[in-house]
């Protein structure tokens, strides 16, 4: 019984391990995951979200709609380099213009799929 359950288990957590190129909805995650990465970065200065100034909170939450044009996987093998139009929404949701052409690396990390925009 033990063993089924470990092989269960084993096989869920490679059902997530695949080189399967990342979708839209995807890069939207990976956006909703840095808003936690950057809140507890700032938590961790301001001590509380009270503490914060508004902007700051603004830009932190900013959250995006993805339009992807497609991603390749890259050479060291760490994710894939993705080109889509981004439409950003703030923290009080609301759209903001269009960005085309977004070049950005898209991984798997501890929260999941993660976001690293590629400034060229």
């Amino acid at each position: 019984m033990r063993t089924a359950l470990m092989m269960v288990m084993a096989a869920a957590l490679l059902a997530g391990c695949n080189d399967e190129e990342p979708t839209a909805a995807d890069i939207e995650e990976g956006y909703r995951n840095l808003v936690k990465v950057n809140m507890e970065r700032a938590l961790a200065d301001y001590g509380t979200r009270d503490n914060m100034p508004p902007i700051l909170v603004g830009m932190i939450e900013t959250t995006a709609k993805v339009e992807l044009t497609g991603c390749e996987k890259e050479d060291e093998d760490t994710g894939f380099v993705c080109l889509y139009n981004m439409t950003p929404i703030n923290g009080a949701n609301v759209m903001l213009d269009e960005i085309p052409d977004v070049k950005a690396r898209v991984y798997q990390g501890d929260l999941g799929w993660m976001v690293k925009e590629i400034k060229e």
